[in-house]
């Protein structure tokens, strides 16, 4: 069940102290662990995009080691959309248990 295994991640995070930030949960490549940031404006960085099929109008982002463009997908059901839901739901979950934990007193 794919809501128990969030709640027993949850738990793991809180009991390990582990720091969750958010904004660091699409900072790696899926193909190699390199480090992704946001492309500029450059014509360069532009052709790079279409040669991925990257859409027009959305921030792109660029893995420093292997060169895979990343956009996250304004569509409801894409793949990139449903990833940050995950995550939305994940830190949430995280944060209701260390509340719990800590108690209304703490």
């Amino acid at each position: 069940d794919a809501r128990r295994c969030e709640e027993s991640l949850a738990q793991m995070c809180n009991d390990l102290a582990v720091e969750v930030n958010p904004e660091r949960f699409f900072s790696r490549c899926v193909k190699c662990n390199g480090r992704v940031s946001q492309l500029g404006a450059s014509q360069e960085d532009a052709e790079k995009a279409f040669k991925f099929g990257a859409p027009t109008g959305l921030p792109l982002y660029e893995c420093s080691a292997c060169l895979q463009v990343y956009w996250f997908s304004d569509k409801l059901e894409s793949a990139s959309a449903r990833a940050q839901r995950q995550v939305q739901s994940l830190v949430r979950l995280i944060r209701e248990r260390g509340e719990q934990r800590q108690g209304p007193d703490d």
